[in-house]
């Protein structure tokens, strides 16, 4: 599943888009758990689908410090939603041009 326009009404924002099994909805659906559920936390293999990038991308990310913040569960590296629609808010974006 690729990423998708669920509506043309905010052109240019990344609340519009649908990626892997997650919307940006979902996501802070589950960011608004308070406290956070375990079984709310995203994998490696959540992060590679909602980023449309190879898990190996995402494992560099997280070597390099430039990936959302993580958690780690003994040996599971996991990811809070919170984090992760933070992390995707704050991504450069491209395609304005100065008037």
């Amino acid at each position: 599943m690729g990423i998708m326009r669920k509506s043309q009404a905010n052109k240019g924002s990344v609340d519009n888009y649908r990626v892997g099994d997650y919307n940006l909805e979902s996501l802070e659906g589950l960011a608004a758990a308070d406290p956070p559920r375990i079984n709310d936390f995203l994998t490696e293999r959540d992060i590679a689908r909602i980023c449309k990038v190879s898990l190996g991308t995402v494992r560099r990310w997280r070597l390099e410090g430039v990936g959302p913040r993580f958690h780690k569960f003994q040996s599971a590296v996991r990811y809070s939603p919170a984090d992760v629609l933070n992390w995707i808010r704050t991504r450069p974006t491209g395609g304005t041009q100065a008037a």
